[in-house]
């Protein structure tokens, strides 16, 4: 099939309608991509819009559209068109087209202009049969790792669960990180591994022991200490995958974080509270929290982490959600309804640049904990480009919990509960048995090698590729695939 040029009419006159209850969807197939976010084994963007009377089914609608990088979707609420807040960037997508966001402009492959559109995603393969845009055609070519998916679950009453908590100091007499990291443990059955540099641990770890644990209320059989070797942030990651921690806890710093929480903030295997110069109350280690959400998978994790650290502290929390208004309220609201019910609450709806408004907001409240999402951080683009969770994690005063949100954390997953993790580097996918077992598998499906996803609704694991699915065990339950993923 000969390839032919991106379109040169306008969307507007192409793209097809789908009225729902408050949201009106737009579907301009011309330039889709093919990425699949709309969609998933149970269901699609298009199957859930006669349901969005229903505000938690609007917020899944807007979360999916929201994440559709070619911009084939979009959607109206009140006869306003609404996209993402995307700053003017281009980003390259592992084995994957080029990213374009801001409304850069684009020339078609005859030269002539493509329309001007918030996000745009562009061939990088060569293959892609509608040039410049992409279309997909690199999936037959490669293994596309997808975005981990993050089940939205109700939190629940219980511990901080955090399973192994490793805190990273180099002072021996005083570490604000240490005190708080020890004082979250003792909430739940969490054991603290402290990560020490600077000093001969063995002529130390006793005092240690005595003076943190004890001053904590942890019993010492509850707290080891390990030397760190090289560098600091290494270590202490290193020591996190180790033990497959669910939390590392480092102090700040000084008035701006230092170089060993940013090479954490891109290297931390799981959540990382980075905790500020004030101290903390012993009987309660956050008062308030402020909890940053945009509507997105990736923030639903980061809320459900806000939110559950906030019920067992008895604080209560302010939830921030910067862009348009209708959007906010309804996602604000089903966040509320999905994990956060008996806390109490104050939402926050507000415009302009959302690091400065996130900030702001927990000023102005008084909180003692900001909590976002990590996305952004990782990899090239955090460390070049920047991010909200950098600028929030480099302009807060008080302590920010970043929650990892691209990967989950084998400790955290409860029983019945599936995800992928990562070991060394390599992505698993973890299934928590009845019996509490964890039971870890490859994550690349048998078919072609596509990572797979987990999938809460069905149970299973699911590749995006090619529509294989596997049983929680790893069995084959749907092919192309004839194989079972193999244990890791």
């Amino acid at each position: 099939m000969a390839p032919r040029p991106a379109p040169q009419d306008e969307r507007a006159d192409r793209a097809k309608a789908y009225e729902g209850d408050q949201i009106t969807l737009w579907d301009d197939g011309v330039v889709c991509q093919h990425a699949k976010f709309c969609s998933n084994q149970v269901t699609s963007v298009w199957k859930l819009i006669p349901d969005t009377a229903d505000p938690t089914v609007r917020a899944q609608v807007i979360g999916m559209v929201d994440k559709c990088p070619s911009g084939a979707l979009s959607y109206e609420i009140q006869g306003e068109e609404i996209e993402p807040d995307h700053p003017l960037e281009i980003s390259v997508v592992d084995d994957g087209p080029l990213w374009l966001t801001g409304r850069i402009p684009v020339l078609r492959s005859d030269g002539k202009p493509f329309e001007t559109r918030h996000r745009v995603t562009v061939c990088r393969c060569g293959r892609s049969q509608n040039k410049p845009l992409c279309d997909g055609s690199h999936h037959t070519t490669s293994s596309q790792e997808s975005n981990a998916k993050t089940a939205v679950k109700k939190g629940r009453r219980g511990n901080v669960t955090f399973g192994h908590i490793v805190a990273a100091t180099d002072d021996a007499d005083a570490s604000e990180a240490v005190t708080v990291a020890a004082r979250l443990a003792r909430t739940g059955t969490s054991k603290l591994d402290i990560v020490f540099t600077g000093w001969d641990v063995d002529e130390i770890a006793v005092g240690m022991l005595e003076t943190w644990g004890a001053g904590a209320g942890l019993a010492t059989d509850r707290v080891s200490v390990t030397a760190g070797e090289g560098h600091a942030a290494d270590a202490t990651a290193a020591l996190a995958e180790e033990v497959d921690a669910g939390l590392i806890v480092i102090d700040r710093g000084g008035s701006k974080p230092s170089h060993q929480v940013h090479r954490l903030a891109h290297r931390a295997p799981c959540d990382l509270l980075v905790v500020g110069a004030a101290t903390h109350d012993a009987d309660r280690v956050y008062r308030r929290i402020t909890v940053a959400t945009d509507g997105s998978a990736t923030a639903d994790r980061a809320a459900r982490r806000g939110y559950h650290v906030a019920r067992v502290l008895g604080a209560a929390v302010d939830l921030v959600f910067v862009g348009h208004t209708a959007t906010g309220k309804l996602v604000t609201t089903d966040t509320i309804a999905v994990y956060g019910r008996d806390v109490d609450t104050t939402v926050h709806l507000l415009e302009g640049d959302p690091a400065d408004r996130i900030l702001e907001a927990a000023h102005e409240s008084g909180s003692d904990l900001i909590v976002t999402g990590n996305k952004g951080l990782a990899g090239v683009r955090g460390a070049l480009l920047g991010s909200v969770p950098r600028a929030v994690l480099d302009g807060a005063t008080g302590d920010v919990l970043v929650c990892r949100t691209v990967r989950q954390v084998g400790s955290q997953l409860e029983v019945g509960e599936g995800g992928i993790i990562t070991r060394h580097g390599e992505p698993l996918a973890a299934y928590r048995a009845e019996d509490g077992e964890l039971k870890l598998m490859s994550a690349r499906c048998t078919h072609l090698g596509c990572t797979v996803d987990w999938n809460p609704a069905e149970m299973t694991f699911d590749c995006p590729c090619h529509g294989s699915r596997f049983g929680p065990g790893g069995e084959v339950v749907e092919g192309p695939a004839t194989r079972a993923l193999p244990p890791a």
